[in-house]
């Protein structure tokens, strides 16, 4: 029943469009807009070139300074688990025997 309703509001909406007016355009309208692009002036600015070098140096030291700063959290991770390592086993932190189980 709820599909036999749906179907009959949709057909009564596209009933409802054929009624419809087209919309048209105005007599000479494309002719105003190929006028009016034609009179703008296309004018390319290009880029000067001390800025197209100044903007790959700042990418390219921000590239060298992220994989310095991977680099050296890598090795400073490396040393801390180094250290935590070292400090477990120097007070039996790893051994079960040492818990009374």
């Amino acid at each position: 029943m709820k599909n036999i309703d749906q179907h009959d509001r949709f057909e009564n909406t596209l009933a409802s469009l054929q009624s419809m007016q087209r919309a048209t355009a105005p007599a000479g309208l494309l002719e105003q807009i190929q006028n009016r692009i034609s009179q703008t002036g296309k004018q390319i600015q290009l880029i000067p070139a001390y800025k197209v070098s100044l903007a790959a140096a700042s990418l390219l030291l921000l590239l060298a300074l992220n994989v310095y700063l991977l680099i050296h959290n890598n090795k400073q991770e490396a040393a801390t688990e180094d250290a935590v390592a070292h400090a477990a086993d120097y007070y039996g932190l790893t051994d079960n025997n040492s818990w009374g189980l």
